[in-house]
């Protein structure tokens, strides 16, 4: 994508999704809703799924596509299967992208999605944040941002090989720097449109370990892809939310790369995936706090 135009890369990433994720369920109502921010900021427009089933809760979803690419269709075809699998409500965010809305737009994007579900649509039921790469990183920082602001805390993290140390180096990004669907180019380019030439590694909104705790997080469930530039990040992420005392489940899978979660029509290994991320929103997702 680092060749082509944002525009082009973005239709380009959209139309790729279609032809590598699974068939989307039929069975679900959706409709779109503006929400209103605090800022001077455009309005957040989100999806919202609902299976045939009565909610048990909300999962507030928020696509990756390293903060540049990526949109309500390309994370279409898995939160509608995340709605009809899991019974919860699942409210995709279409938050703003860089370049034209560079850091921290998307994170100003997500909390305040995460504050209109918590203050509006479901003030007391169970509340999960999850996303995938790039929002996988967002959900997480959106609950630290929570804890930091003494707001009502998600019932629990659902995290996709999330980045978690911004530009710093790894044996993992060093070893798959190419040729692994992810590369580090692109990763370099991402970051580029959207930190431009700041220096961010140690802003926890960006790099989420460089937080000076990770204490008092939910219940957490990292997917970590061997094949994956960022595989030691999801490791490092897991040991450190261990140590924080927060319970944390870690699958790394084997063969993979990064964003198979959406490859599952092409890569029937991503089934795993998800059924392990809906074993965990039954048995974490949907305690009511």
């Amino acid at each position: 994508m680092r060749s082509l135009g944002i525009s082009t890369a973005r239709a380009a990433y959209d139309r790729g999704i279609r032809l590598l994720d699974i068939a989307p369920e039929l069975a679900v109502n959706l409709h779109d809703e503006t929400i209103v921010t605090a800022s001077d900021a455009s309005p957040v427009v989100v999806r919202r799924y609902q299976g045939p089933r009565p909610s048990s809760g909300t999962l507030l979803w928020l696509h990756g596509g390293g903060y540049c690419v990526g949109s309500l269709a390309s994370a279409d075809p898995v939160c509608r299967m995340l709605a009809v699998r899991s019974g919860m409500t699942v409210i995709s965010v279409a938050y703003r992208l860089a370049p034209e809305a560079p850091f921290p737009a998307a994170v100003d994007d997500a909390l305040a999605a995460y504050t209109w579900v918590r203050t509006g649509i479901e003030r007391d039921s169970p509340v999960v944040l999850g996303g995938d790469s790039a929002g996988a990183t967002l959900a997480l920082v959106t609950a630290l941002l929570a804890r930091d602001r003494s707001m009502p805390m998600p019932t629990a993290l659902l995290l996709a090989y999330p980045t978690a140390a911004g530009r710093r180096p790894s044996e993992s990004k060093a070893r798959y720097a190419e040729g692994h669907f992810l590369e580090l180019a692109d990763l370099d380019w991402f970051y580029d449109n959207y930190t431009g030439p700041r220096d961010l590694d140690m802003d926890f909104r960006f790099a989420p370990l460089a937080a000076s705790t990770l204490r008092g997080l939910p219940p957490t469930w990292i997917a970590v892809a061997e094949l994956d530039p960022l595989r030691d990040e999801g490791r490092g992420l897991a040991s450190a939310l261990r140590d924080a005392q927060v319970t944390t489940i870690e699958t790394e899978y084997a063969g993979l790369v990064h964003g198979f979660l959406q490859m599952g029509g092409i890569v029937p290994a991503a089934a795993r995936a998800h059924v392990d991320a809906l074993a965990f929103l039954a048995t974490r997702g949907n305690r009511r706090i």
